[in-house]
């Protein structure tokens, strides 16, 4: 499926993540896509945003270790919000904020995977958006998801990548590329 100009959500819940705004603004400014920056109060926002009509969202959201949202009205599990992106539109989910691999797996239990999303560990400061410009970029190029993951990523669970984040990814359809 390839996606002709995405427009693009930063979609903020919570208070984290100010001092990334900025910084990860800039994988998609040299695209020429739309970006929007948002920052939600409460789920009603989030609707209210998402019926904009966006295929990415880059999503900043601390979980605590039951994979709730933390400091954003309602509490809710991850895997509920995710679902609420995907009905309404989204294809493609970086959660840009670091949070622990038992907090997605508990906060994904509702989630039901119609959706590809990276779910972050660790950004590794200015790694996070120096890798995924880089893999915007790839995608841009054709390259399936896996492709350009493959080709960022080094793939040797022994080896240590600083200038990669660490992450995990759930590829749901690989053959989405953007046209921007």
């Amino acid at each position: 499926m390839e996606i002709d100009t995405p427009k693009v959500l930063m979609l903020k819940l919570g208070n984290d993540a100010e001092d990334f705004f900025e910084e990860d603004s800039n994988i998609y400014s040299s695209f020429g896509t739309s970006v929007a920056k948002f920052a939600a109060k409460n789920i009603d926002d989030v609707l209210s945003e998402l019926s904009k009509g966006y295929q990415i969202i880059h999503l900043y959201v601390s979980l605590n270790e039951e994979g709730r949202i933390l400091n954003f009205p309602g509490s809710k599990l991850l895997g509920e919000l995710l679902n609420t992106l995907q009905t309404n539109g989204a294809a493609f989910t970086i959660v840009a904020t670091d949070n622990s691999i038992a907090a997605y797996k508990m906060g994904n239990r509702s989630f039901s995977n119609k959706m590809n999303i990276v779910m972050t560990l660790d950004r590794k400061k200015g790694a996070f958006a120096r890798y995924f410009s880089s893999f915007i970029s790839e995608l841009r190029r054709g390259k399936k998801i896996s492709e350009a993951m493959a080709k960022l990523s080094p793939q040797n669970p022994v080896e240590d990548a600083p200038e990669t984040p660490d992450t995990v990814i759930l590829i749901i359809n690989d053959h989405i590329t953007f046209r921007m």
